[in-house]
């Protein structure tokens, strides 16, 4: 009886095609909106005392950190950005609104000359 000849050895599987990776807009993969809401919280902070400024740009801040702290969890990666967009928008929100509030108490609206 004859026996048959052993068969071939199996080639390697064929390599798997390279993964896409998306360019991430900063060096630690957090997103751009991000970013952005950190950067309109701090001069919404910073610029708190100029109440015309500091309201809006507060404001932007914090809509767009929330969305980056959305964003940068759907991704896996870290929301420290983001939050400290949030909280300088935060913060410079409630001081514009300080501000204004004192701006308008010490303002009086009496139109009498005398």
């Amino acid at each position: 009886m004859r026996t048959s000849p052993p068969p071939p050895p199996s080639s390697p599987p064929p390599a798997a095609p390279p993964s896409f990776q998306p360019a991430s807009s900063g060096g630690s993969g957090q997103p751009g909106i991000a970013i952005a809401g950190f950067v309109c919280g701090l001069l919404g902070l910073l610029l708190s005392w100029c109440v015309f400024l500091g309201i809006p740009l507060s404001i932007i801040g914090i809509v767009l950190s929330i969305t980056g702290r959305n964003r940068a969890r759907e991704r896996g990666v870290g929301t420290g950005m983001a939050t400290a967009g949030l909280v300088c928008g935060v913060i410079g929100l409630v001081l514009a609104l300080l501000l204004l509030a004192i701006g308008i108490a010490n303002t009086s609206f009496s139109t009498s000359s005398s």
